[in-house]
């Protein structure tokens, strides 16, 4: 990904449902405003940290991964800027 910063006051500002999940996950977004319409990835990768689906945002609100072709395990989900990690959380594919 490039990274070379990251938030450490963003944490609290995803979560993902549900958690574990089966063939769709919801991935709400709550960031602060300077954050809101700005232009963001959304990264999913499995544990191998093989990226798996990579999405354009813009800013806060609800995004939708599809799950039916992963494999079972944990996955993790990013959001990013540029070069900055933002925030992420874990998901379970059953």
């Amino acid at each position: 990904m490039g990274i070379t910063e990251q938030a450490t006051n963003l944490l609290d500002a995803i979560s993902v449902f549900p958690n574990p999940a089966h063939e769709q996950a919801t991935v709400q977004l709550a960031l602060p405003a300077y954050l809101t319409g700005k232009v963001l990835q959304l990264t999913l990768t499995a544990a191998d940290g093989r990226v798996v689906e990579r999405s354009t945002i813009h800013g806060a609100g609800t995004h939708t991964f599809e799950l039916v072709p992963l494999s079972p395990g944990l996955y993790a989900v990013h959001v990013s800027d540029g070069n900055t990690w933002l925030t992420g959380a874990k998901l379970m594919v059953e």
